[in-house]
């Protein structure tokens, strides 16, 4: 695999990383807004915790102790923790974006569940439409990253880390270098001043 291919790949595998953290922050926050009953929903999140979360109020009947909500507020944490570990393990072990990818098709067949069940009870919103939209976004991301995880097979991981770091710096070098005019120009007169 030539240098170009290598980039690539590497930059396919880095938004992968990316679209895992953000189902991550997402989730996190949802799980938190349904424990503290809030009322407001992300639909940029994974589905499961959200479903262990109500199960386990449906299941406590109104008492937020009871072992029951325990058990699956544990569940639900505990997937979490799991998109967690794959989120952090990539960065060493590409393999974990495939193991993402399963979990992820583990969560989207959770989220089909629940759609059956809206419409088996008439109580089908179009809200979901975009949580479907947003799986099948990042089910396709989490299929980009896994086969960009075969290509980089050969690719040792540590060069390709260091590699990584780099193309962020230049990311970041060429972000600062293209400031906008004015903002040039006032920091080159307060230079000048000094």
């Amino acid at each position: 695999m030539n240098t170009t291919d290598t980039q690539q790949q590497l930059f396919k595998f880095n938004k992968v990383r990316n679209s895992l953290k953000a189902v991550l922050i997402f989730t996190v926050i949802n799980l938190v807004l349904t424990v503290l009953d809030v009322g407001i929903y992300f639909p940029f999140s994974a589905t499961a915790p959200l479903i262990f979360v109500e199960l386990g109020r449906i299941g406590a009947e109104g008492n937020p102790g009871s072992i029951v909500f325990i058990v699956c507020l544990g569940l639900a944490l505990g997937c979490i923790l799991l998109y967690l570990a794959c989120f952090l393990l990539t960065k060493r072990w590409r393999i974990f974006v495939f193991v993402a990818l399963v979990l992820f098709i583990l969560d989207t067949l959770s989220l089909g569940w629940l759609i059956w069940l809206a419409f088996s009870t008439d109580s089908f919103e179009l809200s979901v439409l975009l949580d479907v939209a947003f799986h099948i976004w990042i089910l396709f991301s989490l299929i980009q990253g896994s086969i960009a995880w075969i290509k980089l097979r050969g690719v040792d991981t540590n060069s390709a880390n260091a590699f990584s770091d780099d193309i962020v710096a230049t990311t970041q070098a060429i972000e600062i270098t293209e400031m906008p005019a004015s903002v040039e120009d006032t920091s080159s007169a307060a230079e000048e001043s000094e």
